[in-house]
């Protein structure tokens, strides 16, 4: 671990890191921050479509730059142990690449997770997306205790479907949301612990760094100790 990932003493999150066959993710600090800010703006998805419930992609440069940097901000400014919304960069030999988040609301009483991310247009397309979702669900159900993951994504977004479909997750219902003005079908999905245990997913190696009482205490959770 080098000084970059050594963490805060004030605030324990910033101490973590996830390592899979070929990703490293790691808290997005001012480092991270910029260099998500610069592949934002590169391009996430073609312009005719829309993946996301938030449409902060259609808001041009400047201006997307500086939301997505205020957006992680805010992540790490509102973490309780009540909800939190961790923002990881997703690294591959050292380039950002992308960024995946692990979200939970009511945690203490739901103990229910979800997921959001992307990855620049040029890293699409090889697995990586699959690889950033299950390090996350590593962390959060073998470090967190989770009991529940969830994911929605629109019924057009087949890449998201996938990725979820892949790691074990099942339909769980569907909700209508506006994008771009017109009411769009999510498809919702879900994964239970035990059949996230049981699923080949779990078996991907993940190394997880910086679980510690304080990170524990921080986000909430209670009834499990660090290793």
């Amino acid at each position: 671990m080098n000084a970059d990932d050594a963490g805060h003493p004030w605030f324990p999150v910033w101490g973590l890191r996830l390592e899979t066959p070929r990703l490293v993710l790691r808290p997005a600090r001012e480092p991270e921050m910029d260099s998500l800010c610069r592949l934002a703006v590169r391009g996430i998805h073609d312009p005719a479509e829309m993946p996301f419930e938030v449409p902060w992609t259609d808001v041009p440069s400047p201006l997307r730059e500086r939301r997505t940097f205020e957006f992680i901000l805010g992540c790490w400014a509102g973490i309780t142990p009540e909800g939190w919304r961790l923002p990881f960069a997703v690294c591959v030999d050292g380039a950002v690449v992308g960024m995946q988040d692990l979200a939970a609301s009511d945690w203490q009483q739901q103990r229910i997770v979800q997921t959001g991310s992307w990855l620049g247009r040029d890293y699409q397309g090889s697995g990586l997306g699959t690889e950033m979702r299950s390090a996350v669900l590593h962390l959060a159900f073998e470090a967190l205790g989770a009991r529940r993951a969830e994911s929605n994504a629109f019924e057009d977004n087949a890449a998201s479907i996938s990725v979820s479909r892949r790691l074990g997750y099942v339909e769980d219902g569907e909700r209508f949301v506006d994008r771009r003005g017109v009411s769009t079908r999510q498809v919702c999905l879900a994964i239970e612990a035990d059949r996230w245990e049981s699923s080949p997913a779990a078996t991907m190696p993940v190394t997880l760094h910086g679980v510690t009482d304080d990170l524990l205490e921080q986000l909430g959770v209670e009834g499990h100790t660090a290793p």
